[in-house]
C-alpha cells in the first residue's frame, strides 16, 4: 500500500517527504579551501605581535619550537589565515569529543 501525504489515511498515517539534504562541510573540504584567496600579507606590526604571540605560546607551554612547523599545525594556521570571520576556539571538552573521532 503506497502511503503518501495525499492519501486517504488518517493523518497519523502520512508519511511526508524527507527535505532534501545540504552538503555538510567536512575538514578536507574546509583545507582544500585554503589557498583560493589571495590576501594582502601583515602589516609589519602586525606580522612582529602575532610572532611575539608565538613565540609567547611555545615558550609558556613549554613546547619545542619545531611545533610551528608540523603539517597539522601548519594547515591549521593557514586555514584561520583564509577566513573572512572571527574564529572562537573551542572548549577543552569539545576538543576532547572531536579527539575522540581520531
Amino acid at each position: 500500500m503506497d502511503r503518501t501525504a495525499n492519501s486517504e489515511n488518517s493523518g497519523d498515517d502520512k508519511i511526508l517527504p524527507c527535505p532534501k539534504r545540504t552538503k555538510v562541510m567536512t575538514m578536507k573540504d574546509g583545507f582544500a579551501t585554503v589557498h583560493r584567496q589571495k590576501k594582502q600579507p601583515a602589516t609589519k606590526p602586525d606580522q612582529k605581535l602575532g610572532e611575539a604571540l608565538l613565540v609567547h605560546w611555545v615558550g609558556t607551554s613549554l613546547r619545542p619550537s619545531k611545533v610551528i612547523e608540523d603539517e597539522g599545525f601548519v594547515r591549521y594556521t593557514e586555514w584561520l589565515n583564509q577566513l573572512r570571520t572571527t574564529f572562537k576556539l573551542p572548549s577543552r571538552n569539545k576538543l576532547k569529543q572531536h579527539s575522540a573521532n581520531y
